[in-house]
C-alpha cells in the first residue's frame, strides 16, 4: 500500500535554498510541495487561492516584508488545521518560545540533515509534535502552561531599543530622553541581561527582528 502524500507549503526567501530543499523533499515520493513562497505575504496569498489546503507549512523566520512570526500567527488563526514546521537559522530562546506559543509542531535549524527534515514532516503529519534538541517536551510544556514566557520589556527598555538602531551615542540618547548617560547605560545592562545579549549591535538586531525599531 502506497503511503499517503504529504502536501506541503514552503515559505523561504532564498530561492536556491528553497529549490534544493524541495528537491530533497520530492525524492522519497510521498511528499509534494504545492505552494512555494518567498515571504509570509506571498504564502498567505497563495493559501487563500489554494483549492486544497496543504497538510504542513515549512516556515522560515527571517523573511521580508512579512516574517515567519507574523505568517505563522496568521496561518494558524486562519487555517488551524495546517501544521507548521519551523526551518530557520534563527534558534534563540525567544524565537523558539514565540513560535511554540503560536502553535508550531516542530522547530529545526537549517543545518539539520535532510533525513531529519523528512522524519519531522512524517511525525507532524501523523499528528505528533516533533521533538529534538531545540524543541524538547519540557520546553513545549513550559510554553503551553505559561511557565516559559516571552520577556516583557519596560517602557524605558523599549525606548532604548528604538534608539539602538540609530547613529546616536548613549550620551546623545540620554539628552534626547531627558535622562543621564549613566541611567541609559543601566537600562542597557538590564536589557542585555534580560535578553542574553552582549553588544549594542545585537540589541539593534533584536529591535529590528521583533519590530521594536519603528
Amino acid at each position: 500500500m502506497q503511503p499517503p502524500i504529504i502536501r506541503i507549503a514552503f515559505a523561504e526567501d532564498h530561492v536556491m535554498v528553497r529549490k534544493t530543499i524541495i528537491d530533497s523533499l520530492h525524492a522519497p515520493g510521498n511528499m509534494r510541495v504545492d505552494i512555494e513562497a518567498s515571504d509570509g505575504t506571498e504564502l498567505i496569498d497563495q493559501l487563500k487561492k489554494a483549492n486544497d489546503i496543504p497538510n504542513i507549512c515549512i516556515m522560515d523566520i527571517g523573511m521580508t516584508p512579512m516574517d515567519g512570526f507574523e505568517a505563522t500567527k496568521i496561518t494558524k488563526r486562519t487555517w488551524p488545521d495546517i501544521k507548521v514546521l519551523v526551518l530557520s537559522v534563527m534558534s534563540a530562546d525567544m524565537d523558539l518560545t514565540r513560535m511554540v506559543a503560536y502553535g508550531v509542531h516542530g522547530f529545526l535549524h537549517k543545518n539539520s540533515h535532510p533525513k531529519e527534515l523528512h522524519k519531522a514532516l512524517e511525525t507532524i503529519y501523523n499528528g505528533d509534535i516533533y521533538y529534538n534538541e531545540l524543541l524538547t517536551p519540557q520546553v513545549h510544556n513550559d510554553v503551553k502552561t505559561g511557565k516559559r514566557k516571552l520577556q516583557e520589556l519596560t517602557e524605558k527598555e523599549t525606548e532604548l531599543l528604538r534608539y539602538t538602531v540609530t547613529h546616536l551615542s548613549y550620551k546623545e540618547i540620554a539628552h534626547r530622553t531627558h535622562t543621564t548617560e549613566k541611567s541609559i547605560e543601566g537600562t542597557r545592562d538590564r536589557l542585555c541581561t534580560k535578553l542574553n545579549i552582549h553588544t549594542r549591535q545585537e540589541l539593534a538586531v533584536f529591535a529590528v527582528r521583533y519590530g521594536v525599531s519603528g
